[in-house]
């Protein structure tokens, strides 16, 4: 956690900055990272719970070093507030999460579907490829598809963010 001080024309504002990893816990024998590797997601909420994630002039800015407790000194904001942008940056987070998952799972049912479908059609002219042979990669599809969608967001770094007019 960490806390930065911008100096910036406009109106006084808060931000939360969270950064979120984005990980799939499986076996190594499923190469699930080959689908879902570990992803850092940037998400960024104002104090009026705002997704302001895309806001170029906010990535841009140029913090300073800061004390934060005169900040958090505000019970309001330590209480109310920041709960709840740290709630709100955690559902906008999920949402993303969400069709990152959804593709990899696309992605990994694509590849390994057209591996059983190769098997299969070899198969009917080959008979050295085994039935438990077909039956283990489809068996690597369900488990693969399984820890993908049970990955899970880690939350790695947290910054607070105070804009305020020059003086």
């Amino acid at each position: 956690a960490s806390f930065g001080g911008w100096i910036s024309p406009g109106r006084e504002a808060v931000f939360l900055e969270v950064y979120v990893v984005i990980e799939c816990v499986a076996p190594p024998a499923l190469h699930a990272d080959r689908f879902l590797p570990a992803t850092p997601l940037r998400v960024v909420v104002d104090h009026t719970l705002a997704d302001r994630s895309e806001d170029a002039e906010l990535a841009a800015a140029v913090l300073r070093k800061g004390d934060a407790l005169h900040l958090l000194a505000n019970e309001t904001l330590k209480r109310k507030l920041l709960p709840s942008m740290i709630e709100k940056a955690g559902a906008l987070a999920q949402a993303r999460t969400k069709s990152m998952i959804a593709a990899a799972v696309a992605d990994a049912d694509r590849q390994i579907g057209a591996e059983v479908a190769r098997l299969e059609d070899l198969q009917a002219v080959n008979d050295h490829i085994a039935p438990e042979e077909i039956a283990a990669l489809r068996s690597h599809r369900a488990e693969l598809t399984d820890a993908l969608k049970s990955a899970r967001l880690r939350t790695d770094a947290l910054r607070l963010i105070h804009r305020r007019a020059e003086i």
